[in-house]
């Protein structure tokens, strides 16, 4: 019968466990989906519209058919400098955040081949190159008195709409917590309405846990890289085209703290005096995908280009854990008196008295993997040279965020997570256009962009982002220098839980400005 128990505990905690979890699934395949142009200095100067351009290091991710525009070899490295700055609208109360971190944007090498043939191939170049196309280094911070609901409130309805028994519980005294919603039972901001049946499915919470003061931080790490071997081909200094193999890496983590102080509180009336819950989420993960591009020059003043991108595959690995900290007002806690009192309930709960004060708990859920399908894309581009003088180039991309698919094991399920990528996400329209002046040794550089919304109109979630570029260089016969600023603009909404009851409506959610400036430097040498 103890085995039969604990095949019983283990199920239902996986079970829960899917449930659980999946629910972010659908926004993390977004965010590793929603890479940006990256590259040396002098590319992301003009907003990463290179499609058309070549004779760039930064073409073997953009564009590697522009390889073929290299005659001779050379190597660079672009550090970079990040500032992000939050403000966050929480119920009508602002909050300010920032954070500063330093990286490598970018990093290569091109093996020039090219040569003085009297045929049609000219040579080429190989190319690799690794280079930073998602930063997750942020953070922001969210305050406000919310007046109809707890987190508690959402995990009662979590609880309630799985119908997770009260043995279940029960188990987890012998063999440990295994979920989040387990960490407000165990401490006493889950009851169960009938603690004599293990199979009863009812759980109540403390009245007057709202209005609260609700303070979140959220801090989050990582990037996303693409490691690139390619090469571009010559032919008659007309067409060129070329191809490109990706390695691609990220690494995601985030920490959620959330409190929660009861306004007013007082003991006997408020049994809460705050609570504190952290979740810790890492991600890691490696990835491979293809590109082909080619660029035609009809004349010396003009260029088009174009490239296709399979769908990046990722295989992915999940680790997860989450604690509870509440502080209580020295509650003398009668369950059965309680409920009579609060509920109108008569003769159900434990008529013992409890007096709560500190109470914690933790779980640690073990990790898991996953794949990761992303997107195709589509490029197009043109560029018009200004004699020697420099040029101006337009790029446009298309992506279609509603083919993102989630690939689960054997034992996980993503069908509610695919539903909302399949329902919610759109395609969207990204746009480059950038420009570079040239005045002797010198290289004068601007460029703007700007990446849609992959959420469809009825999701009420317009998340798009600008991208404003600028920067000057030096460039000498054997090496260069350059100086580069990237600042981009994005808004977004974050909302700590969802709850249905319309009697504890409207939900929490905080809309939150992001900018960053980013300031590159570059350093290469010809050889």
């Amino acid at each position: 019968m103890k085995t039969l128990k604990i095949v019983i505990l283990l199920t239902l905690s996986f079970v829960s466990f899917t449930f659980t979890t999946q629910a972010q699934f659908f926004e993390d395949a977004l965010r590793f989906s929603r890479t940006r142009f990256g590259g040396s200095v002098r590319y992301q100067s003009i907003a990463g519209a290179g499609v058309a351009l070549g004779g760039d290091i930064s073409n073997a991710l953009s564009n590697p058919a522009g390889l073929g525009f290299s005659r001779r070899s050379e190597w660079s490295i672009s550090p970079a400098l990040a500032f992000n700055n939050t403000t966050s609208d929480f119920f009508g109360e602002s909050t300010d955040d920032s954070k500063l971190n330093m990286n490598i944007s970018h990093l290569g090498a091109v093996f020039s081949k090219a040569r003085n043939s009297l045929t049609a191939f000219k040579g080429g170049a190989f190319a690799i190159t690794l280079t930073r196309v998602n930063d997750f280094q942020n953070k922001f911070a969210y305050e406000g008195t919310n007046p109809n609901n707890s987190i508690a409130d959402f995990f009662q309805e979590e609880v309630h709409r799985r119908g997770v028994p009260y043995g279940f519980y029960l188990e987890e005294e012998d063999f440990g917590i295994s979920e989040p919603h387990s960490l407000f039972y165990f401490t006493y901001l889950l009851n169960p309405v009938d603690n004599s049946d293990p199979n009863q499915t009812e759980y109540y919470t403390f009245k007057n846990l709202a209005p609260n003061r609700q303070r979140e931080e959220v801090t989050t790490k990582g990037a996303q890289y693409v490691i690139n071997f390619s090469y571009g081909a010559n032919f008659d200094d007309r067409f060129y085209i070329g191809g490109t193999v990706g390695v691609n890496t990220l690494r995601y983590e985030r920490t959620r703290i959330l409190s929660e102080t009861p306004e007013n509180s007082v003991a006997n009336d408020y049994p809460v005096n705050n609570l504190v819950y952290q979740v810790n989420q890492g991600m890691g993960g490696v990835g491979i995908n293809a590109k082909i591009g080619m660029i035609y020059r009809p004349t010396d003043l003009v260029r088009f280009g174009f490239t296709a991108t399979t769908p990046t595959v990722y295989r992915i690995t999940d680790d997860y854990n989450a604690s509870l900290f509440v502080q209580y007002n020295n509650f003398v806690f009668n369950d059965s008196i309680y409920q009579a009192e609060e509920y109108g309930r008569v003769g159900v709960g434990d008529n013992r008295n409890i007096t709560l004060t500190n109470q914690n708990a933790s779980v640690a859920l073990e990790s898991f993997d996953y794949s990761l399908v992303t997107p195709y894309r589509l490029e197009g581009g043109v560029a018009f040279f200004i004699g020697k003088s420099g040029f101006i180039s337009g790029d446009v991309e298309y992506v279609n965020y509603s083919s993102i698919n989630l690939v689960a094991n054997s034992e996980n399920d993503f069908a509610t997570s695919q539903g909302v990528i399949d329902n919610e996400y759109q395609s969207a329209l990204n746009f480059r256009v950038g420009g570079e002046y040239r005045w002797k040794l010198l290289r004068f550089r601007a460029g703007f962009a700007q990446y849609g919304s992959p959420f469809k109109s009825f999701v009420n979630r317009d998340e798009t982002r600008q991208f404003f570029t600028g920067g000057v260089g030096l460039r000498k016969k054997d090496f260069y220098l350059d100086l580069g600023v990237v600042a981009q603009k994005d808004k977004f909404s974050f909302a700590p839980y969802d709850i249905t009851n319309p009697d504890k409506f409207p939900n929490p959610g905080a809309d939150i400005s992001h900018s960053k400036v980013q300031a590159i430097i570059s350093f290469g040498m010809f050889y």
